[in-house]
């Protein structure tokens, strides 16, 4: 398992390690950039499984159909995890 935390705007302090082992799973935020900027880096993440958390309010509503619209490249499953979801590992 593997956390990010917040990343800066520009993805630039995405973990490497992220793309050279796989993980189980894995959690990054998904506020502090936009998915269109950290697309390339995410595609080639190592992981069963993404959660993306601390969600920005963009990818709210009628917003997480542009989320999911990107996410659904990835080629792992993940899921968005909007405030008061909970995952059981």
């Amino acid at each position: 398992i593997l956390f990010t935390c917040d990343l800066l705007p520009t993805f630039e302090d995405y973990p490497a390690e992220i793309m050279e082992n796989e993980y189980d799973l894995t959690m990054t935020e998904l506020t502090h950039h936009r998915i269109f900027r950290a697309l390339d880096k995410l595609m080639f993440t190592k992981t069963k499984f993404m959660i993306f958390s601390h969600v920005y309010d963009l990818y709210h509503g009628a917003g997480k159909k542009d989320a999911e619209r990107l996410l659904n490249m990835l080629p792992y499953k993940y899921e968005i995890a909007y405030d008061g979801y909970e995952f059981v590992l």
